[in-house]
């Protein structure tokens, strides 16, 4: 498998001192955005 471009992989909500259970509150508006 090639790759043209590889990318760092970051935990941009942990990274930003969220809790767990803030994370999961951001992720589910933001499904519920995407997913009326």
């Amino acid at each position: 498998i090639g790759a043209e471009r590889v990318l760092h992989l970051a935990t941009p909500p942990y990274d930003d001192g969220v809790t767990e259970d803030e994370m999961i509150a951001l992720y589910k508006s933001r499904f519920a955005e995407l997913y009326p």
